[in-house]
C-alpha cells in the first residue's frame, strides 16, 4: 500500500487499491493549481485566503487548513496573489 494524501478514515472504507490511487491521482492533478508561495491569495470567488510559511492556509473566517487537506484547496481556485 502506498502512502495516501489523505487520511484513511476520509476514504470510504470499501475502496480497492485502484479506487485510492485514481482518487489520490484526482488530487495530484488539482495541487498544482495551489500557490506554492507564501502570501495573501483571493480565491475564485474573491474570498482571501492566506498562505503560511509551513505550508497551511488560513481562510477568511480565521479557518486553518494544513497537511494534506492542502490539496483540497484546488477546489477554490483558480487563485490571485494580491500584491
Amino acid at each position: 500500500m502506498s502512502k495516501r494524501l489523505l487520511p484513511e478514515s476520509m476514504y470510504p472504507e470499501d475502496f480497492t487499491e485502484e479506487q485510492f490511487e485514481r482518487a489520490d491521482a484526482h488530487l495530484r492533478e488539482l495541487f498544482p493549481t495551489v500557490p506554492t508561495e507564501p502570501g495573501l491569495y483571493l480565491d475564485r470567488e474573491g474570498a482571501k485566503w492566506t498562505r503560511h510559511d509551513d505550508g497551511s492556509w488560513t481562510d477568511a473566517r480565521g479557518d486553518n487548513r494544513g497537511g494534506s487537506a492542502v490539496y483540497m484547496l484546488g477546489a477554490f481556485g483558480p487563485w490571485t496573489r494580491v500584491s
